[in-house]
C-alpha cells in the first residue's frame, strides 16, 4: 500500500463541481492533505453550495474527484444515484457518506 501512495507525488485533495444542463454552476476545493487510507472531512471544509431552481433539479450533477497531480479517483452523483433523494428530499442539510475512490 505505502508503494501505492509513492506513486501519488504529493499531497491530495477533493474537488467538487456541480453542473446544470452540463454548465458549471459551483465548484469549490479542499485543504490538501497527506494521502491516507481512511480520512474524514469536517462539513465546513467539503460543503458546495449552490441554488438551483426545482423545475431544473434533475438536470443538475456533482462530480466529486480525488486530486493529486492528476485524478486519482472520482464519482459522479445525479438524478439516478443513491445519495440524490438524500441531498434533495434535506436541502441545506449536510450529507455525510463514505465514499470509495476506485
Amino acid at each position: 500500500m505505502k508503494n501505492c501512495f509513492n506513486q501519488l507525488l504529493g499531497q491530495l485533495y477533493i474537488k467538487i463541481t456541480a453542473f446544470e444542463h452540463e454548465d458549471m454552476i459551483q465548484k469549490m476545493k479542499s485543504d490538501k492533505f497527506e494521502p491516507t487510507i481512511s480520512l474524514k472531512l469536517e462539513a465546513n471544509t467539503a460543503t458546495l453550495r449552490a441554488t438551483v431552481n426545482k423545475y431544473n433539479i434533475e438536470e443538475v450533477k456533482i462530480l466529486i474527484r480525488l486530486m493529486s497531480k492528476n485524478i486519482v479517483g472520482k464519482i459522479e452523483i445525479d438524478s439516478k444515484s443513491s445519495i440524490w433523494q438524500e441531498i434533495v428530499a434535506m436541502p441545506l442539510v449536510p450529507v455525510t457518506r463514505m465514499i470509495n475512490f476506485e
